[in-house]
């Protein structure tokens, strides 16, 4: 459990790992240096239970991909379990994902994610596919089920220690951007031999305050992850294959969201031209246009490509709109 500045929710979390049917579990949390109470409230409950240990990072890491290495690092048993500091696990959650485990053999079991709405309760949202639920593949191919969109819930699940491991011994394992989480996760789908998905239930909540929400230049850190991608899928897999081609309208699609959050919010104006306009480039000059074109809206396709040199021009007729781009179609 990485945790940064939780003590709303670390209680809720940790009680839901207190209240597993289940009950042979270790939980390390790993505080990124908060500077609330979250790691009292941790230490708290780890005099209370002797199943909990506390670490603490050396500096803030700025995303949950640092703590829950530590975390991952120091864990004794074989399969590791993520749970964000914010979210909650149902109390058969331990219980039932090792009975998939065991009866499908699979090196990772993903549960169905629930969402917090406004009412104050849950609604299903991932996997998207109600097919998923329940079966099993392998893990190559589920990497594309995360790809332009995720189709599949990668939150939580039941892993094997060992994928980690290797992943942080043969790849680089200090990356720290914003997005290196979901990165990750695709690594761990890519060697994993199969990947179930179980009906069991992670709740995810929707916390406005956290790192990953918070107005910064990190937001478009997703720009990085599409980076890192690119080059992770173009190595692994066809250039005709579904999978590069997901990868390829992410990248796309990535460069119009860098450009629409930019327009959202008041960024400062030297951070942004030194640190996001040259991811902008970078992951123009990466697009396949030959390969995407049948499968993008011509207006947005040629609008990126034409301009594609003058990235605040394109910006600045995105943010007035599609009636500006009606003379592309």
């Amino acid at each position: 459990m990485p945790a940064y500045n939780a003590e709303k929710y670390i209680g809720a979390a940790i009680e839901s790992v207190l209240n597993q049917t289940f009950s042979d579990w270790e939980l390390i949390i790993a505080d990124d240096c908060s500077t609330d109470s979250t790691d009292e409230i941790a230490k708290a409950y780890a005099a209370k239970d002797s199943r909990i240990r506390v670490l603490k990072t050396a500096a803030p890491s700025g995303s949950p991909y640092q703590p829950r290495k530590a975390a991952i690092s120091a864990a004794l048993a074989a399969i590791v379990s993520p749970l964000d500091a914010d979210d909650t696990i149902a109390p058969s959650y331990f219980e039932q994902m090792l009975c998939m485990r065991q009866k499908t053999g699979a090196n990772i079991v993903y549960p169905t994610m629930y969402v917090s709405d406004s009412n104050g309760g849950y609604r299903q949202f991932a996997p998207t596919d109600e097919n998923i639920i329940g079966s099993s593949m392998a893990g190559k191919e589920a990497v594309k089920y995360t790809l332009d969109g995720w189709r599949i819930n990668c939150n939580g699940g039941l892993i094997d220690r060992r994928l980690y491991m290797e992943i942080f011994e043969n790849f680089d394992s200090t990356i720290s951007h914003g997005y290196s989480d979901e990165f990750l996760t695709r690594q761990l789908l890519y060697y994993a031999d199969k990947v179930s998905f179980s009906p069991e239930k992670y709740l995810y909540f929707i916390n406005t305050e956290s790192v990953s929400r918070k107005k910064s230049i990190k937001l478009f850190h997703f720009l990085i992850n599409d980076r890192m991608l690119h080059d992770f899928i173009g190595k692994r897999y066809a250039h005709d294959s579904e999978t590069y081609l997901r990868m390829q309208r992410q990248v796309f699609h990535g460069v119009y969201d860098a450009l629409r959050l930019k327009n959202s919010y008041d960024f400062d104006k030297k951070i942004y031209d030194e640190e996001i306009v040259p991811l902008f480039y970078q992951n123009i000059n990466l697009i396949d246009w030959d390969l995407i074109r049948p499968y993008e809206t011509k207006k947005y396709f040629y609008l990126l490509k034409i301009l594609r040199r003058h990235i605040g021009a394109v910006g600045m007729i995105v943010k007035f709109g599609d009636k500006l781009l009606k003379s592309l179609s």
